[in-house]
């Protein structure tokens, strides 16, 4: 008797292990394109996360609201002892900051002076709400209670092989200074 296997019993092996590992691969293959395809690109979660981070913060400490638009907003914040008019408002896709002496500010982490392919184009919208969560208008900035920030970014130069480029963000905040 001899030991061992045969080429025949060797050959049918390795066609029984070919014929399941291709669809294993398969599979694998297709959660990981599915896995890129929801994912959106890093850049545009990070400036539009910065941004909406941004006004969420100084608008929490807002004692009031003077501009209330579908694409920007004005407030009153105390800093300090002092009161500062802020406003924030889009300007070619940036989105811009100004203050009660009309210095306009542009954040670091998306400006003009920023290199096209890091670039992140915003488009930024408002809502706004009464203390019993009713949409109100705009241009009624006396009633406002609760303002819904939306965000909105793409790559101003999609970089190659991006499948995702576009991220959104919404949040709610409620203002805890205003009577």
């Amino acid at each position: 008797m001899r030991k061992g296997f045969t080429i025949i019993e060797i050959v049918i092996a390795m066609l029984i292990i070919g014929i399941l590992i291709v669809p294993i691969v398969l599979f694998f293959n297709q959660t990981i394109k599915n896995y890129t395809v929801g994912k959106p690109y890093p850049k545009t979660v990070e400036v539009v996360t910065d941004a909406i981070n941004e006004i969420e913060t100084l608008l929490r400490q807002a004692n009031s609201i003077f501009i209330s638009e579908e694409k920007s907003i004005g407030f009153i914040i105390s800093i300090e002892t002092k009161t500062r008019k802020i406003v924030y408002e889009l300007d070619n896709g940036f989105i811009v900051r100004t203050d009660d002496f009309g210095k306009k500010y542009t954040p670091y982490y998306n400006n003009p002076e920023t290199p096209v392919s890091e670039s992140i184009y915003l488009e930024l919208s408002f809502k706004y709400y009464d203390e019993k969560n009713n949409s109100l208008p705009y241009g009624q900035p006396d009633k406002v209670r609760l303002v819904e920030i939306s965000i909105k970014g793409s790559p101003r130069q999609v970089p190659q092989g991006t499948i995702n480029p576009e991220f959104s963000l919404t949040t709610m905040v409620k203002l805890r200074n205003v009577k």
